[in-house]
């Protein structure tokens, strides 16, 4: 009995045939989620900087402290607890 062509594999979220650029059979590509747009990234060291006044390491911004930024002081609850026990300097 003759087999049956191969089919085309389809991406389950699109549903449109995967096309393979590679002969070899390397990993599909695929669309952006989004559309053709790539999402913008950033390198840890565009971020602004602090330093903090208990342990006198450097802290990089963070999502959670956007909003308040200006008013953030101390790298850690750790170092927050602890500020009693070093002056900060003005």
């Amino acid at each position: 009995m003759p087999r049956a062509a191969p089919r085309a594999k389809k991406s389950r979220r699109t549903n449109k045939a995967i096309v393979r650029d590679d002969p070899e059979g390397a990993a599909p590509c695929r669309p952006f989620p989004h559309g053709d747009m790539m999402p913008k990234m950033r390198r840890k060291s565009d971020l602004p900087s602090k330093v903090c006044p208990v342990c006198g390491r450097p802290f990089t911004w963070r999502k959670a402290w956007e909003k308040v930024w200006e008013e953030v002081v101390y790298c850690s609850d750790r170092c927050r607890s602890r500020r009693s026990k070093v002056t900060r300097p003005s």
